[in-house]
């Protein structure tokens, strides 16, 4: 397959054959039309602003000279007196000025005497020239330059350009893009009976959002089936009304990829895979004086192609470059593996820690749109490097603004969703702060706060107890601030089929299988209870069937009958209506270094969690097999 650069040469050579990297056009449309489009043509004043000399305040328009009081006259000094009419017409902010004055006393420093007479305020000593008067050009000149080109008019170039006298703008002409779902599959959102084999499409809403944002119109295709003859024809179609055509899905190589085909039967097929993931299998090619693209199914490749290829051709369309993202350098917390052989667009959590950017790769492939959801930033990793070790200084494209990202706290350890709650409420209580949890193997939770790659971490009073002499070791200084207490146990399907009452019933009733998540320690304390340090006991726990990363994931196994049963909360079973067998109460705590625990970032995390804040408390208590009543104590690592 061809690098990026290479699969952009080759389809910008077909599009430049048919003017399609040039400007689609100019049109002329309303104001009121006009904001967020590119400007096509500088912008000249055709008159001035203000076009009279304008009163700038209420009061009175007077000749400066004639009225000038002097700085020791006296209140009763009739030199202060004016004549309405006469020496002072009253004016209105905005009014024009008569011809023979050029000041405004304003009515606040005037006294009404009858009504003839006005007089002057004693402190005002004296009263210049085109005092409080809006004078002819003073915003703009006519003939003077109000807007470049190309530019995107703003709210506030509307008024300029009102105000300078036009109704109307030459615009650049908004791209059209029709965006194709195909797949027999396929089936809207909100479907309520789904059946094995469904998927719900909004590749679509995210692709046409995407579209929008660079300026161009989208225009959404109802989904169709793979079927050769029934995309053709829509494709066909299409390309006589929109200037680009997306066929989302059927990019690759399987016996229903018909995009290829139909590319080069419709048109020219420039390019069919590129040497980049996730995305590698995109088509590009032109038909019928258009640009047509086969996109992959899976969502994190459609975003990511289109972000490369798409977006970059829709702003050259309106005449201007894309806008530059931030790039920041920062430290990987942990290993991204690559293959040599392409470009690699990896999604990382960025956070800023002790003083420097940290990113975390956040995994998962092409078909997981919560990578996209997650992600803060891009990092590349070139074709011929074979992937980036941890400790590596990075270049991370960012995806979110950098003042955000230095706000956010970055917490590693247990996945509960009590914490998911504390982000929700810490966000609400402070809108400028995020909450994000990095995934990690429970078990590296100290060496990532250790090392700086998060700000906290979620333990369990058993993880605590464990690494107390490991952390005093290291010097580091841990404040444990105690959250939430939840009922664990053992997750198993509606009916339990296998009849598990207990740990007992794990030994004797053989073959069961079980899904764990990496280090589990909650699995591992109930074995010890139970158990203590029975070889057989301790055989099964390291050798689950399943090995999963969220505790959410393992309840998934569990109702998906890929496994028996899997160790977890009530919260999380109930919530993926399993069956519970309570075992225990856990209590967890949020350890954080005491310089960090201090700091101004995480006062308002503390200050919720210290305080008991009741909005939290009670989010908190409404999950299922929760208490809430040891929140906000705190535990020093040398309490013992």
């Amino acid at each position: 397959m061809p690098s990026l650069d290479d699969a952009l040469c080759l389809w910008h050579r077909a599009l430049d054959a048919r003017n399609l990297l040039a400007p689609l056009g100019i049109e002329t449309v309303p104001l009121h039309c006009a904001h967020k489009r590119i400007l096509a043509t500088p912008i000249w004043a055709r008159i001035s602003s203000p076009h009279y000399h304008a009163a700038a305040m209420d009061g009175y328009a007077v000749r400066a000279e004639k009225v000038s009081p002097g700085e020791q006259a006296a209140d009763t000094d009739r030199s202060r007196w004016l004549r309405i009419g006469v020496d002072a017409t009253p004016v209105d902010t905005g009014d024009p000025l008569p011809e023979t004055m050029n000041a405004v006393i304003k009515i606040e420093e005037t006294e009404r005497i009858d009504s003839e007479w006005i007089k002057i305020a004693g402190e005002i000593a004296t009263v210049t020239a085109w005092q409080h008067v809006r004078a002819v050009g003073e915003d703009i000149v006519s003939s003077q330059l109000i807007l470049s080109s190309p530019h995107r008019i703003q709210p506030q170039d509307l008024g300029a350009i009102a105000g300078a006298g036009h109704a109307e703008v030459c615009v650049y002409r908004q791209p059209r893009v029709a965006i194709l779902p195909t797949g027999t599959e396929l089936v809207p959102p909100g479907t309520e009976k789904l059946k094995a084999g469904d998927i719900i499409e909004y590749n679509s809403l995210v692709l046409a959002a995407q579209v929008e944002e660079t300026g161009a119109i989208a225009h959404t295709l109802p989904a169709i089936a793979d079927e050769y003859a029934t995309i053709k024809r829509v494709v066909s179609k299409a390309l006589e009304k929109f200037d680009l055509v997306i066929v989302n899905a059927g990019s690759s190589a399987g016996s229903e990829d018909f995009t290829a085909a139909i590319v080069q039967e419709l048109g020219e097929l420039s390019v069919h895979g590129v040497a980049i993931r996730p995305g590698h299998p995109i088509v590009l090619g032109t038909a019928k004086g258009k640009a047509l693209v086969g996109l992959p199914g899976y969502p994190v490749a459609a975003a990511t192609t289109f972000d490369r290829i798409i977006r970059p051709l829709l702003y050259r369309w309106q005449g201007v470059r894309p806008p530059k993202r931030r790039d920041v350098t920062a430290t990987l917390s942990a290993e991204i593996r690559s293959s040599s052989q392409v470009d690699h667009f990896a999604r990382v959590v960025v956070g800023h820690v002790e003083n420097r950017f940290v990113a975390t790769p956040i995994g998962g492939g092409s078909s997981v749109i919560m990578s996209l959801v997650e992600a803060d930033g891009i990092v590349t990793i070139p074709r011929g490097v074979a992937g980036y070790t941890i400790g590596k200084s990075v270049h991370v494209e960012l995806l979110h603004p950098q003042e955000e990202i230095q706000k956010r706290v970055l917490c590693a350890g247990l996945d509960d969703p009590a914490l998911a709650i504390l982000a929700v409420q810490l966000q609400q209580a402070t809108p400028k702060r995020r909450f994000s949890r990095i995934k990690t193997d429970q078990v590296q939770w100290l060496q990532a706060v250790q090392q700086g790659w998060v700000h906290m971490a979620a333990v369990t009073a058993t993880e605590a107890e464990a690494t107390k002499k490991a952390a005093g070791y290291t010097g580091l200084d841990l404040q444990y601030l105690a959250y939430a207490q939840r009922e664990v146990g053992i997750m198993v399907r509606q009916g339990n089929p296998h009849k598990i009452c207990g740990m007992e019933d794990l030994l004797r009733r053989t073959g069961l299988r079980f899904a764990a998540r990496a280090n589990d320690s909650t699995a591992e304390r109930l074995w010890e209870d139970f158990f203590g340090d029975d070889d057989k006991s301790r055989s099964m726990q390291h050798h689950p069937t399943r090995i999963e990363k969220k505790e959410l994931a393992v309840a998934a196994a569990v109702q998906s009958g890929l496994v028996d049963y899997g160790f977890g909360s009530r919260a999380v079973a109930v919530a993926l209506d399993l069956e519970f067998i309570p075992l225990a109460v856990e209590q967890f705590y949020l350890a954080i270094p005491r310089k960090i625990y201090e700091s101004d970032l995480l006062a308002p995390l503390v200050a919720l969690v210290q305080q008991r804040n009741p909005q939290l408390l009670d989010a908190v208590a409404a999950l299922t097999g929760y208490d809430v009543s040891t929140i906000g104590k705190r535990r020093e690592e040398n309490d013992g």
